[in-house]
């Protein structure tokens, strides 16, 4: 098995430029891929380094999304364990991408999600992986609905509630400075409270994987309670309000954001059908799991 290191990034040369070199210097499997997805009106892309490793260089128009540039970038490989990679983040050490391919191994079936911690966010996985077969299953490397974070909690999340999920503590990484470099959020508590809002959404796609598999299905009650105790922080609007000052909050007039907010309204129906499929289901006295 393959690792495809996906980077995207946006305004920051120096942070890009650190990540690939990161990346692969600190990579010894000799197939290992680094994909890197920039914005064609970004007008700080530098030009592309020489490197040891494979290089895909991709500048295109600028997404809506994060999770859509992401996916930009996973669709640019085919057969490749999947790894989200930030430009704010330093590798600890040397061999990692031999570590997550062994990893991606423990999974049978070859379906599996695979978490990575850093120094500030040790318990919670800034840096995911993602198997080939997965990636083909769920559609998508990144959930694209989201204009920053979330993508990380996403996938962990679904990866527990499926049942292909590890929790490696195989290497660390750390962010850039002792802290991460995130600008121009917006809106961060109302998209926080999405994501809290879309965990049914996240439930079906998991009883789904479930079902096809034969798999048992699994009561989500504490699952449930154990995710929306640890991500409501950033669903509370005084503390979105706190890290938009601290970050930096993005212009109010915003087409792309607009559009985000508008994909976000459909799938609150999708969430809404299937809390009445739910609702149904138990009134006829069929037991939900």
């Amino acid at each position: 098995m393959s690792l495809a290191v996906v980077i995207a990034s946006r305004g920051r040369p120096e942070g890009i430029l650190r990540a690939i070199r990161d990346t692969d210097e600190k990579a010894v499997c000799d197939d290992t891929v680094i994909v890197v997805c920039l914005d064609t009106d970004d007008t700080t892309v530098p030009p592309k380094p020489a490197t040891k490793h494979k290089l895909i260089w991709s500048v295109e128009p600028r997404e809506d999304s994060l999770g859509q540039k992401y996916n930009r970038g996973a669709a640019l490989v085919q057969d490749y364990t999947l790894l989200l990679f930030c430009d704010d983040i330093e590798l600890s050490r040397a061999g990692y991408d031999q570590i997550i391919n062994d990893d991606a191994l423990k999974f049978e079936d070859g379906y599996g999600i695979i978490g990575y911690g850093t120094q500030i966010w040790a318990n919670v996985a800034q840096i995911i992986a993602v198997t080939p077969k997965m990636r083909d299953w769920l559609g998508y490397f990144m959930p694209p609905y989201f204009p920053a974070w979330w993508h990380e909690t996403w996938m962990e999340e679904l990866g527990y509630y499926m049942g292909r999920y590890i929790r490696s503590e195989a290497f660390q990484a750390s962010e850039v400075g002792g802290r991460g470099v995130s600008t121009g959020l917006r809106n961060i508590a109302l998209w926080g409270q999405f994501f809290q809002f879309t965990r049914l959404l996240r439930e079906d796609i998991s009883t789904r994987f479930r079902i096809e598999r034969g798999m048992p299905l699994i009561d989500f009650a504490t699952l449930r309670e154990y995710f929306n105790r640890r991500s409501k922080t950033n669903a509370d609007p005084k503390v979105g309000e706190q890290f938009e000052r601290q970050f930096g909050t993005a212009p109010i007039s915003d087409e792309r954001h607009d559009r985000l907010l508008a994909q976000a309204h459909l799938i609150a129906r999708e969430v809404d059908r299937l809390q009445r499929k739910r609702d149904d289901e138990l009134l006829a006295g069929v037991v939900f799991k």
